[in-house]
């Protein structure tokens, strides 16, 4: 475990002052953060997360008013994933909008769903046979409090493109990696995943295991905008080794070339589970009362499978 900082004392009382630290040591903080992560997502073999994802925009006096409410479920188990979005624009308006979609994937094929807004009824979008029985990816972060204003950090976090990292002690028991970051590099070696623009900011990481991710700051820049990105991170307790998140606050400040300075805030809330018993037929459209597709049949008394 790194240990950074250095405790003095100034008229009988302990000061903490931010010394810094060898160039090498932040990339090996860096490794076995990073280490400790990747374990840790091995032991997840199934989760439910369930969020309320509320947006607030800054109005000419400073004040906040709410425009959009997302609510998202996401769940992941052996025998399939799902994720399921209710979305609520123009909040601030008389006539709210509202979408619903449900996407199923298991074995066999991936599906999306939609519900009547009348009879509460499910309807069938459209689906997809796969060619052959298929192993079902994960349709979210299974550890949530990784992912930080659309940035899944413990894939972010191992890209070459991450220059002159450097650790500071903000205060007792919290480090803080900060880090610039190349134009043009990606989220990890082999992955298509953009950096999204930033160029440089700093995650504060409580010290030691299972090293929860407190606060962050990002500075992203775009041929039109620049942006600072401050979130931080509530949790409420553990689940065996795994810390639940329970609310991220995001604060933007956008500087747009044409625009201006405009601010907005994102408030998340969380509800999340590890390791339950989830029955197979969740992710299949007989669930919600519609059939199969041809040539598609179950096995009855499929077991849940219970770890």
């Amino acid at each position: 475990m790194y240990k950074v900082g250095q405790w003095g004392v100034v008229g009988g009382v302990y000061l903490l002052s931010c010394v810094p630290v060898p160039a090498a040591d932040a990339p090996g903080f860096r490794d076995e953060v990073l280490a400790y992560w990747q374990a840790l997502a091995r032991q997840v073999r199934s989760y439910t997360v369930c969020c309320e994802w509320q947006y607030w925009h800054f109005q000419d006096d400073q004040s906040l008013k709410m425009t959009r409410k997302d609510i998202l479920r996401w769940v992941f188990a052996r025998g399939g994933a799902l994720m399921e979005t209710t979305i609520t624009e123009e909040m601030d308006t008389n006539r709210p909008q509202e979408t619903y979609e449900l996407v199923l994937n298991n074995p066999r094929y991936e599906a999306r769903l939609g519900r009547s807004s009348k009879t509460g009824k499910y309807v069938l979008f459209d689906y997809q046979l796969h060619e052959s029985a298929e192993k079902v990816s994960n349709v979210a972060s299974p550890l949530p409090w990784l992912m930080c204003a659309n940035v899944q950090l413990d894939r972010w976090l191992a890209s070459p493109g991450l220059t002159n990292l450097r650790l500071e002690r903000p205060s007792a028991g919290v480090i803080r990696l900060r880090f610039t970051c190349e134009e043009g590099q990606v989220a990890s070696p082999g992955s298509e995943v953009p950096v999204t623009g930033i160029r440089s900011g700093y995650l504060d990481i409580e010290e030691g295991e299972p090293y929860r991710v407190l606060k962050y700051e990002f500075h992203r820049v775009t041929k039109f905008s620049r942006c600072v990105e401050v979130g931080t991170l509530e949790y409420a307790g553990q689940q065996e080794d795994f810390p639940i998140l329970r609310k991220q606050v995001v604060d933007r400040q956008y500087t747009w070339s044409k625009f201006g300075v405009r601010g907005g805030r994102e408030v998340i809330s969380y509800d999340v589970s590890y390791n339950q018993a989830i029955p197979d037929e969740q992710f299949r459209l007989s669930h919600y009362g519609l059939p199969e597709p041809v040539g598609v049949e179950w096995e009855r008394g499929t077991p849940v499978y219970v770890w």
